[in-house]
């Protein structure tokens, strides 16, 4: 565009090499966006997963007890859903204090090369319960993913068979291990159940996404002063550069857009958060 103005001044672009230099140099850069928050109201989510249809647990369906615990673990883990996937049923205990921890299978390979410095690839995941912080019979209680997954295994117990990933199909017929992408099918499916059977069917259009999840539970771990150390270890990353640039968002957004349904306390980035909001 510059070069016919500067070459009715004598100066030819293509052969003067400092001028070239200098135009190489430039480089044009959009903004780097700041992270954004998903349209779908966690909160709101989570409100009706602490009742019907999606309570009590000994009365739901295979596929619901699926789904929820799914969700819970995905938030409760902070991790990708590759990470969750690759968690193993076999290496998995709970311990005295309620909590479970869970390893992904030996031949695990994370996805960033942060995770396998240092033998994080078989960094375990573990996940606190929520039974001392509320009581029994709590509307609260009913997010714990603790006693979700330990009811999700009793129950898949009968038709798993020789396979160890932590998470299978809920169709009983299918004997091999479900993909990513059933996994992200899983989030959306639920997502659009809660919203479809609560008769806000404007919201089950909008994008869905278990990498949602994760960006909201490292900035409600982060709002809710867990440690950043804490958090960066939780997502397997080498620095808090990846969380700072691409994860961390303002969490008061989250609360702001849960209207009347209360957002806490719940388990997030393997903490447990006393999130507050509007009750």
């Amino acid at each position: 565009m510059l070069a016919p103005v500067v070459r009715s001044r004598g100066i030819d672009l293509s052969n003067d090499k400092t001028m070239s230099d200098l135009m190489a140099s430039f480089r044009t850069q959009r903004p780097r966006r700041g992270p954004v928050l998903p349209e779908w109201d966690l909160a709101f989510v989570l409100y009706c997963l602490t009742k019907a249809p999606w309570e009590p647990l000994e009365d739901i369906s295979i596929q619901r007890l699926t789904l929820k615990t799914f969700f819970l673990t995905l938030l409760a883990s902070g991790r990708r859903r590759s990470d969750v996937q690759a968690l193993d049923v076999t290496r998995c205990a709970f311990a005295k204090n309620a909590s479970i921890t869970v390893y992904p299978s030996r031949d695990f390979i994370p996805k960033t090369r942060a995770a396998l410095e240092g033998n994080k690839a078989f960094s375990p995941v573990s996940i606190p319960s929520l039974s001392s912080f509320v009581g029994e019979g709590e509307l609260d209680s009913n997010l714990c993913p603790v006693r979700a997954l330990r009811r999700y295994i009793g129950v898949t117990k009968a038709f798993r068979r020789d396979r160890k990933r932590l998470f299978i199909s809920y169709q009983r017929n299918r004997i091999s291990d479900i993909s990513t992408a059933t996994l992200s099918n899983w989030v959306r499916l639920l997502v659009r159940l809660v919203y479809r059977e609560s008769g806000a069917d404007d919201r089950t259009q909008y994008k869905i996404s278990p990498h949602q999840i994760r960006h909201l539970a490292m900035s409600m771990a982060s709002k809710g002063t867990v440690p950043l150390e804490d958090i960066v270890r939780a997502g397997m990353w080498s620095t808090p550069t990846t969380f700072v640039s691409y994860y961390l968002s303002d969490a008061s957004e989250v609360m702001a857009q849960s209207g009347r349904f209360r957002l806490g306390p719940i388990v997030t980035a393997q903490s447990i958060v006393g999130v507050t909001g509007k009750v």
